[in-house]
């Protein structure tokens, strides 16, 4: 599998994306020319000047100082700060930091005299971007804090998923995947609801970060490579660089050295064609790495020191802290001892005033190792030096009285301005220290409040728990009809999109197991519409007939998830069954989901339209089954999230027919050992495989 995306993503190249970033590009402009008035004029200034940013800095740049004399002049203040927010990141990008800090400063001050707090939002973004980029989280986290707040209160879903992203970075830099993870979650799920598909590629980046983290290589590459595609379909250069060099990370985890490098450079190249010098720069410290693991000193120096000439030149301290790591292993193996304990030196320098934590064990051996070179190299000096001082020692005694107090004075002044060095090192260093504690209270204050908002998050899933297990109908509601009854119920996650159903007329007895689409929050939301919509159609409109109900059911669902135009692709697939209550007659009708009864060692099976409920683009009226039903038969409703199911020693799906053969298998047990029985045989099958989706088996007995 690894072998075939790499070879799919060998095709995506510089020239084919900036082919198709020109033609949108192109059309843009045509917006531009038809423009009805000003601000959609302004609006498709900026959207130009956004597509050229991504692969052409100064182009971008040209256009967003157009955009902001444009609406200056039509007094458009919220394009006249996203336009300053163009040019400011043009700047970032570039790695002109203090020049970024400054546009960035004087959009703040135009959102704020227009009251425009997404504007606001906005530009705090972009601002704890450039000190992310020099390392100082401190203040990162503080500009993307006010962003949060300001998006909870604007209820900004896409303002909310992307600092949730950005805050989980932060997190995830430091290696604190257990902070990281819930933001990057909640960015997942925020996006996947409002179909963000940049958040969506941010998003997959990210989570792949932490799959390679925790070693899951398999699932790091997936993500990637759904992030590579989806910043290649949007013609975003600079991202999918980022992209192509977490493949080749995984690459190198896996040991394979060759293709982690032709990645790399492929990464390389998009870069340099974006004028990122941040990305060049890491990328280069990169390429240094698996240089130096290929045994290549030579190369891992060269690429390393380019690295480092770079992170200097924009002051990236995270990239010092990188290239110097490498640079310090490189010349300690070329056996350069001295270049080796400087970049040491500069590493654990760099690395503590942004983390303030110790160093690797493996950098700290290096460190002690050259410590004793150095101190046996600086030993045999000092004895050449005493040596030394005994010839000089014999010569002074024949010198003249003058002579031996100039060195006399020359001494003095020599410790004393060595004194006043130590005593200012020393200075610096108890207020470095001072200000370094203080940071390091800031962010244990700010960690403080993150563990907060992820606690309300996830009591906020537990209260939706509750809500759906509310709707579902207990066991006695079907023994009223039914001799025996049994579910298994298991949702991927604290919420799903499977539920199962029950109602009664004085006529009848009607049950459902329906499996919406999606699973987690996003399932859960649509089960609710499904619950209320089934009630309605039964209860209110008092449809009778099971096909006529979904006929019924399938017009309401559409109905509720089209907007403005657009239909949404959203809905169910479900076994819907009435029983006639004096006579047993089954009536039965089915969306995607079949009935499967069982009469001794009788299978029969009840086959369902091959249509969901809600849009189905050949929608048909559904078909209805009649089928008398007698004393002992079982009936069996189930989504296919049981039969979908990963496991097994060879990983695959369980697959429909398995299940089928498993349930008549169990049909000497009550229905009670069989719920039980099938649960403990999908642990069995699933074994350390993740649940791919919500499962819902439901039986009762005649």
């Amino acid at each position: 599998m690894l072998r075939i995306f790499k070879v799919i993503f060998v095709f995506i190249g510089v020239a084919g994306l900036t082919s198709n970033a020109q033609t949108n590009i192109d059309s843009l402009w045509e917006v531009n020319k038809n423009a009805q008035n000003p601000t959609e004029k302004a609006k498709s200034l900026l959207d130009i000047s956004y597509q050229l940013l991504f692969f052409d800095l100064d182009s971008g740049r040209a256009v967003a100082k157009k955009a902001l004399e444009y609406s200056k002049r039509h007094e458009l203040a919220h394009y006249e700060g996203e336009a300053l927010i163009h040019i400011g990141r043009s700047f970032a990008w570039n790695a002109s930091f203090d020049t970024a800090a400054i546009y960035y400063e004087r959009s703040i001050e135009v959102f704020k005299k227009a009251n425009d707090y997404r504007g606001l939002s906005n530009v705090f973004i972009n601002y704890g971007g450039i000190y992310y980029d020099q390392g100082d989280f401190v203040k990162t986290i503080d500009y993307w804090e006010q962003s949060l707040q300001i998006t909870e209160a604007l209820n900004d879903s896409a303002g909310i998923a992307t600092n949730s992203n950005n805050i989980g970075e932060v997190y995830a830099y430091m290696n604190d995947f257990e902070h990281a993870i819930p933001y990057f979650e909640r960015c997942l799920i925020i996006d996947s609801l409002i179909g963000d598909k940049k958040g969506l590629a941010y998003a997959n980046l990210n989570m792949g970060e932490i799959a390679l983290w925790y070693k899951d290589y398999d699932e790091a590459f997936k993500k990637f490579n759904r992030s590579a595609r989806l910043f290649g379909e949007m013609n975003m250069l600079r991202p999918l660089a980022g992209s192509y060099a977490s493949i080749a990370s995984v690459y190198l985890e896996k040991g394979d050295v060759n293709a982690a490098l032709s990645m790399y450079l492929r990464s390389k190249q998009f870069w340099e064609e974006s004028k990122d010098f941040w990305g060049i720069s890491e990328v280069n410290t990169e390429i240094a790495n698996v240089y130096f693991k290929m045994g290549k000193i030579d190369s891992a120096i060269w690429h390393g020191e380019k690295s480092q000439e770079i992170a200097f030149r924009v002051n990236a301290g995270p990239l010092i802290v990188r290239s110097s790591e490498i640079l310090a292993r490189a010349y300690d193996q070329k056996g350069n001892l001295p270049l080796a304990f400087q970049n040491l030196k500069r590493y654990t320098t760099y690395k503590d005033s942004i983390f303030n934590s110790n160093n690797k064990e493996d950098i700290v051996r290096l460190g002690m190792q050259h410590q004793f070179e150095k101190e046996s190299y600086l030993d045999s000096i000092s004895n050449a030096q005493k040596m030394k001082m005994s010839e000089m020692t014999y010569l002074k005694q024949i010198e003249d009285q003058e002579r031996q107090k100039k060195y006399s004075i020359v001494f003095i002044v020599v410790v004393l301005i060595i004194a006043i060095l130590f005593f200012r090192a020393y200075r610096i260093r108890t207020k470095s220290s001072k200000i370094i504690e203080e940071k390091k209270h800031e962010v244990e204050e700010k960690n403080a409040l993150l563990e907060q908002k992820n606690q309300d998050i996830l009591a906020g899933i537990q209260y939706s728990k509750r809500i759906q297990h509310s709707i579902l109908p207990e066991t006695n509601k079907f023994k009223s009809q039914f001799k025996d009854v049994s579910v298994l119920y298991l949702p991927k996650d604290i919420i799903g999109g499977d539920f199962y159903w029950a109602q009664e007329t004085d006529d009848y007895f009607y049950w459902s197991v329906i499996d919406c689409t999606g699973h987690g929050v996003p399932g859960a939301l649509v089960s609710m519409v499904a619950y209320n919509a089934l009630n309605y159609v039964v209860m209110e409109l008092k449809k009778e007939r099971p096909a006529d109900i979904l006929d019924e059911l399938s017009r309401i669902i559409e109905k509720e998830f089209t907007k403005d135009g657009h239909t949404g692709k959203d809905g169910m697939d479900l076994a819907l069954c009435r029983i006639e209550k004096s006579t047993n007659q089954l009536t039965f009708a089915g969306a995607m989901n079949n009935v499967l009864i069982c009469r001794g060692d009788e299978k029969i099976e009840l086959k369902a339209d091959r249509q969901p409920v809600g849009y189905f683009e050949k929608r048909k009226p559904f078909t209805q089954h009649e089928f008398q039903l007698f004393s002992n038969d079982r009936l069996y409703m189930f989504t296919d999230g049981y039969a979908d199911q990963f496991g097994g020693l060879k990983g695959k799906k369980l697959k429909y027919t398995q299940f089928l053969q498993l349930i008549l298998g169990i049909q000497q047990m009550s229905l009670q050992d069989q719920s039980k029985e099938l649960k403990a045989h999908f642990q069995n099958w699933r074994g350390d495989i993740e649940q791919i989706d919500d499962v819902c088996v439901l039986g009762v007995e005649l």
